[in-house]
């Protein structure tokens, strides 16, 4: 019943309550609350992007989006979030407002590195699939996935070599999501 008050004060909370957070970790607490939407909606994907909207940014809303799209597509939860949907289908990006359509195609791009089990130019490849005005953001999500924090900031840069045989564009934005999200838990 008071959804809009949960949404706007879960993160608002816990990150008053720990005001030495960096601000890439403040972002993953927008992002789990994506995830926890789609437990409240039991995987309604317009249904928690529309509680994703109510938060109070555009920085928030997007990474509460992020949440959400990961959750619809590559859960492994048992029971109702049971989602094992084809992660090569981009289609429910096609429906969405425009700036939920960026950050859908954005995971898109995890969900390309998913099927191809982490082979960068595979997943590069994959992106070609989707509308021209968002192969850029796919790329873009392919690199941001790349990383782990067991990678320094040059070995996540290297992880994106292999896009360069696909083109400029795709190892550019590897580079730009790579480095990107590094870059978030460095912050």
């Amino acid at each position: 019943d008071n959804i809009s008050e949960l949404i706007n004060g879960v993160c608002t909370k816990a990150l008053a309550e720990n005001p030495d957070f960096s601000e890439g970790t403040k972002a993953l607490c927008y992002h789990g609350l994506g995830h926890g939407l789609m437990y409240i909606t039991v995987s309604d994907l317009k249904k928690s992007l529309d509680f994703c909207d109510m938060l109070q940014t555009p920085s928030e809303s997007s990474e509460c989006y992020s949440g959400v799209f990961m959750e619809y597509k590559t859960s492994k939860a048992i029971g109702v979030l049971d989602n094992d949907k084809n992660l090569d289908d981009f289609t429910q990006c096609l429906n969405l407002t425009s700036h939920q359509k960026d950050s859908c195609f954005l995971t898109q791009g995890l969900n390309y590195l998913s099927l191809a089990q982490g082979d960068v130019k595979e997943a590069m490849q994959y992106c070609s699939k989707v509308p021209t005005e968002y192969v850029h953001q796919c790329y873009i999500g392919v690199g941001a996935n790349s990383p782990s924090p067991g990678r320094s900031h040059r070995d996540s840069a290297l992880a994106c070599e292999p896009a360069r045989d696909i083109s400029v564009d795709a190892y550019q934005a590897c580079i730009q999501g790579s480095l990107g999200f590094v870059a978030q838990l460095d912050r």
